[in-house]
């Protein structure tokens, strides 16, 4: 009981992590820089998904490839990190980055969770995050379900928000920088709480959806 059973596939010579129980009961995931004496290289899509009690998954240098659907839905997850010798991820205060920092891939769901001060003056649980100056793109799936997070800044540097960035996130505004070129289908849908939103003049392409059931704006 408790003990870590990932699961691989081997294609071409390297191993791919296909899934991780759901019912685990350790608090941490290490995903090796090897298995079977062949270099871990990929995290699939769906492979650490509803995890009930991981706080931290930590990520080996050999990883080259995370799955758009890879780590979604963990409410425990606090932390994400990877080995400082990975040349294509690294992490800043426990959230996924490519390794040049220009796009942010994950946000842990449980990160920094705190009291905060609502609009209308009472206490609630959530979250306030500053995406770092530099990032340019916001992957698919980044924010999703990201229901604490309450008040969100972008740098001015960002051109991309893609498909489902901020799905079921609960802040109430958000201002979209105008270095924004590009907004994804579905990235802002079910922000229940967003009353109000301006279009920068750059935004060349709104996909389907992107604010579908923000009933509060």
């Amino acid at each position: 009981k408790g003990s870590l059973k990932i699961k691989y596939r081997i294609s071409d010579g390297y191993a791919i992590v296909t899934g991780v129980p759901d019912n685990i009961t350790l608090p941490e995931i290490v995903i090796p820089d090897e298995y079977d004496s062949k270099p871990v290289r990929e995290i699939a899509d769906f492979a650490m998904v509803n995890l009930e009690n991981v706080t931290k998954i930590t990520i080996g240098k050999n990883v080259e490839v995370i799955g758009l659907w890879a780590m979604e839905n963990n409410k425990k997850l606090t932390a994400i990190e990877v080995s400082e010798e990975n040349q294509f991820f690294c992490d800043k205060d426990g959230v996924l980055f490519s390794k040049d920092m220009k796009t942010l891939l994950f946000y842990p769901m449980a990160r920094d969770v705190r009291e905060m001060t609502a609009s209308d003056g009472s206490s609630v649980r959530g979250i306030s995050y500053e995406i770092p100056e530099g990032v340019e793109v916001i992957r698919t799936k980044a924010f999703y379900k990201c229901s604490d997070i309450r008040k969100i800044t972008l740098p001015e540097t960002l051109g991309s928000i893609e498909e489902k960035a901020f799905f079921r996130c609960s802040f109430e505004e958000i201002i979209l920088p105008e270095s924004l070129t590009f907004i994804g289908k579905d990235a802002f849908s079910y922000c229940a709480g967003l009353k109000s939103v301006e279009i920068p003049m750059n935004v060349t392409e709104i996909g389907e959806y992107a604010f579908y059931n923000c009933n509060a704006l």
